[in-house]
């Protein structure tokens, strides 16, 4: 990713912002070159997404796999206090394209679902506040599915795996809130031009289990004071070890017809990396342009994922 992808078409978004903040909040300090991201909100407040994600996967320099989704992600705060705020969230308007053969049919599973994100004041601390009722829902538009395609094995696994997904906090957490994770990924804490910060963090494990050791890095590499807006890049690799013991228990506990696992010895190691960055409008907390890619290597298997979020349109109302 070159600097120039996060050095974004801000102007217009800017002025948007410009216009409807009476009330500015200086987090930028360039006495000390410092910037702080804190979100500053209001009731009612919305903003209208367009999330892209591809995902494509390379065996021996051979695509096996591409898949690019686009839909439209909505952002209205709902709650306003003290101590945090409330997100309704609805995903819309999806188009796919991909060359597995149900994954359309999965892809869309969530639409126009509402599900409300909770945040600390910072605009932090991202969780799902009524993962039961999207749970509930996703697993009604589960069984219609299985209704639509009686008798359909992978189907039937597909499905009964999504339920499972959608019987716990966590579970429905690791599959929904990508998007917000990803957009609120720097919020709450203070950075400084140039400073690279290194830390380990814990990340969720999607198989369910407990979350894997990650070592990860962020640095504010651009401010930008006549557009109010600063970028944060990071980069961050899991723990292949933990990676590769779980990938093999998940695989051994499944069914696969005609595929037969190598022993753990010579199952090949699994890295993961990531890398990417957001731009935030320094004043309001509202992120303007993000992106973050992944890349797995298993042997010879290459997958790489990438996911922007683009800002395309907001209200503010007060």
């Amino acid at each position: 990713m070159s600097k120039t992808q996060l050095n974004f078409k801000t102007s217009i978004i800017i002025l948007f912002f410009w216009f409807c903040f009476s009330q500015i909040y200086a987090q930028i300090d360039m006495n000390d070159t410092t910037a702080v991201v804190i979100a500053h909100w209001y009731m009612d407040e919305s903003q209208t997404y367009k999330v892209t994600t591809t995902a494509n996967t390379v065996e021996d320099d051979k695509t096996i796999s591409s898949e690019t989704i686009l839909y439209d992600l909505s952002v209205k705060i709902i709650d306003s206090t003290q101590v945090g705020y409330i997100l309704e969230c609805r995903r819309n308007n999806y188009r796919i394209n991909t060359t597995e053969k149900y994954d359309s049919v999965f892809t869309r599973i969530d639409e126009d679902i509402p599900f409300w994100v909770t945040t600390d004041e910072f605009g932090s601390s991202v969780q799902v506040l009524n993962w039961e009722d999207v749970g509930n829902a996703l697993k009604e538009r589960g069984q219609q599915i299985l209704d639509n395609y009686k008798g359909n094995a992978e189907m039937t696994k597909r499905v009964n795996k999504m339920i499972r997904q959608s019987s716990t906090k966590q579970m429905v957490e690791n599959n929904l809130i990508l998007d917000m994770q990803q957009m609120l990924a720097f919020h709450g804490a203070k950075y400084k031009y140039g400073e690279r910060i290194d830390f380990q963090v814990k990340v969720p494990n999607n198989y369910g289990g407990d979350p894997f050791d990650a070592n990860t890095s962020m640095i504010m590499d651009q401010i930008n004071l006549s557009q109010e807006s600063i970028i944060i890049r990071s980069s961050q690799r899991i723990n292949p070890q933990q990676l590769t013991a779980v990938t093999y228990d998940y695989l051994s506990s499944l069914d696969i017809v005609g595929a037969e696992l190598p022993t753990r010895e010579e199952f090949p190691m699994i890295t993961k990396l990531s890398w990417g960055g957001n731009e935030i409008h320094s004043n309001s907390g509202w992120v303007i342009y993000s992106v973050e890619t992944k890349q797995t290597n298993s042997g010879e298997v290459v997958t790489v994922e990438e996911r922007t979020i683009e800002l395309v349109a907001g209200t503010e109302t007060k």
